[in-house]
């Protein structure tokens, strides 16, 4: 999983939280010189449409591998590969104004 500000989709920023990268709905992963490349499905009305987003490593603050899932589909193992508090509270200032003050 992915954890981004934003992705690119034809010229356009769309903001979100996390991309699910799924061998079943992910294809043509590109690691380019300032951003992630992948096919993905946007759409699960229309499973047969691809469409290529752009990640920019900068908005990336977050990367985790997740393995198996129970019956609810909860996760039962997740791995942090990547994960940046500074970068994820550039999403809300209020965030930002908590990890300024000083530590109890």
């Amino acid at each position: 999983m992915l954890q981004a500000h934003w992705y690119e989709h034809e010229g356009q920023r769309v903001l979100f939280a996390a991309v699910y990268l799924h061998h079943d709905c992910a294809w043509n992963f590109e690691l380019g010189p300032d951003a992630v490349a992948v096919d993905v499905l946007l759409d699960r009305r229309h499973l047969d449409r691809r469409s290529r987003i752009s990640i920019p490593y900068a908005e990336i603050y977050g990367v985790q591998h997740y393995a198996g899932a129970d019956f609810g589909g909860t996760f039962l193992d997740r791995h942090t590969l990547y994960f940046s508090i500074e970068k994820m509270a550039s999403l809300t200032p209020r965030l930002k104004e908590l990890l300024k003050a000083p530590q109890a």
